[in-house]
């Protein structure tokens, strides 16, 4: 049996996209001029290499690139939306556990930092449960779970390479080839879990909205 196709998305949800989108960019835009205070990064070239190595900029733009498309076609996709709404929440969550600094970072880099990992997370996830398809099969997981497993890969081979990690738990040459795996592993299965979350939160809703028989 065919798959009926993905209704196209309304217009508040269009324009709720572009929003976001735009305050995605602005952030990063506004995070790359900061950075470019460093005088090591003053050339762009560098400046954009060096923001490459974090799954937060990263995964930001691809949510901005990603929410162009809908506010532009009207064309979502309910795996599209769960694996970057998944992403761009344990963004939120891993920095806010793991990563931020014990005292607030002073202005005017707080503003970035803000928009990256507290507000586009937190208006991602009101986009999805508002707006995006919820019609998820439990067997497209990997599919949600493709941009950390990739990403882990990516930030190993770039640090060794380079010699140094984006983040602390990814540093071979500190804690041994076996841990770091280890933590990837620990990583994704924290990522699976969260996805599995989302997903019987999309099933309740989408039954909810369903009409009885």
């Amino acid at each position: 049996m065919t798959p009926a196709p993905t209704p196209a998305m309304t217009a508040p949800a269009r324009l709720c996209a572009a929003l976001i989108a735009v305050l995605g960019l602005v952030g990063l835009a506004w995070q790359f001029h900061l950075q470019g205070d460093t005088p090591d990064l003053v050339p762009w070239g560098a400046r954009a290499w060096h923001m490459a190595r974090y799954y937060t900029h990263l995964t930001n733009l691809l949510l901005a690139l990603y929410l162009a498309r809908v506010a532009l076609t009207g064309i979502s996709g309910a795996n599209g939306a769960m694996t970057l709404t998944l992403s761009i929440l344990m963004v939120g969550i891993i920095y806010r556990l793991l990563l931020a600094p014990a005292e607030p970072l002073a202005a005017p880099n707080w503003y970035p930092d803000f928009i990256l990992h507290v507000a586009i997370p937190v208006l991602m996830a009101l986009w999805w449960l508002t707006f995006a398809d919820k019609t998820l099969r439990l067997a497209a997981l990997p599919i949600w779970l493709s941009l950390p497993a990739l990403y882990c890969a990516y930030a190993l081979i770039r640090g060794t390479i380079a010699g140094s990690y984006p983040y602390f738990f990814f540093d071979i040459s500190r804690f041994g080839v076996g841990q770091v795996l280890m933590y990837c592993a620990g990583l994704v299965a924290v990522f699976a879990l969260c996805g599995l979350c989302l997903w019987a939160t999309g099933r309740a809703m989408s039954r909810r909205r369903s009409p009885s028989l």
